[in-house]
């Protein structure tokens, strides 16, 4: 089974450069991305880290984005995909271990911790945030949802069963409770982020979507999960010590 870590991007070469070498990928693993029309350099730095670049327009529907995304893993071979965004980070152990599950069951549901202003402290009203990240890519399998992309449908369609379903019948889709997503969105304080949660927003309502990055500033909310949060005292991939609490759109430089 050839097996690759798959990533939608645009404009996310700061998180590449600070989570890419901290990904260390299993000896066995490829790495390929979908450029959704970056003018930064985020296809170079994804490409010097070993990763295949394919490009296409992000027209802010993320099934069919991330559709796109697991065209282009089968049309470079693969068999299966782990799925991170640029700003979620995963220890290597937890990734062979998906792996090993990947031989046994179809797809992996993996809980994902949530951080919030920095990267001491997590949202522990969303934990564990099930998350289908890791699938074969059988036929049939693909995404659903204009705006949070889900595997939901595909696997209803085809019968798949999880590992705790009460019905009879083989289980194809297994829970790792212990492998972790680990998510650093809620570190940033910029414009990008505020519009991203304003078109999640305009699109579940039916309204039109922003582009305009400039106006984006004047939409509300950055800061509003801060009183949710609670220390976080486990490992993450990279010490907080380390990289700062800020990094990488605060004190530390990328």
């Amino acid at each position: 089974m050839k097996l690759c870590l798959a990533m939608a991007f645009q404009n996310e070469s700061q998180w590449f450069r600070l989570h890419l070498p901290a990904l260390a990928l299993p000896a066995s693993w490829g790495l390929v991305g979908l450029d959704g029309g970056s003018d930064d350099d985020s296809a170079l730095v994804f490409a010097a880290h070993g990763g295949v670049v394919h490009t296409r327009k992000f027209d802010w529907h993320f099934a069919r984005h991330m559709n796109a995304l697991i065209d282009v893993c089968r049309a470079e071979g693969y068999d299966a995909i782990l799925r991170l965004d640029p700003d979620e980070l995963m220890f290597v152990r937890d990734m062979v271990m998906v792996t090993n599950l990947l031989r046994e069951y179809k797809a992996v549901r993996l809980p994902r911790y949530n951080f919030e202003r920095d990267r001491h402290h997590v949202l522990i009203s969303m934990y564990p945030d099930w998350q289908t990240r890791a699938v074969r890519l059988e036929p049939g399998v693909e995404y659903d949802g204009a705006v949070h992309e889900t595997f939901e449908c595909a696997f209803r369609e085809m019968g798949w069963r999880e590992d705790n379903s009460p019905n009879p019948g083989p289980r194809e889709i297994v829970r790792a409770p212990s492998a972790h997503i680990y998510h650093y969105e809620g570190l940033r304080r910029d414009a990008a982020r505020a519009m991203k949660h304003h078109n999640y927003a305009a699109l579940q309502s039916g309204g039109a979507v922003e582009r305009d990055l400039s106006a984006a500033a004047r939409f509300a909310g950055q800061g509003a999960m801060d009183r949710f949060c609670v220390p976080f005292t486990g490992a993450q991939p990279l010490d907080p010590r380390e990289v700062g609490a800020l990094a990488p759109f605060g004190a530390v430089a990328v």
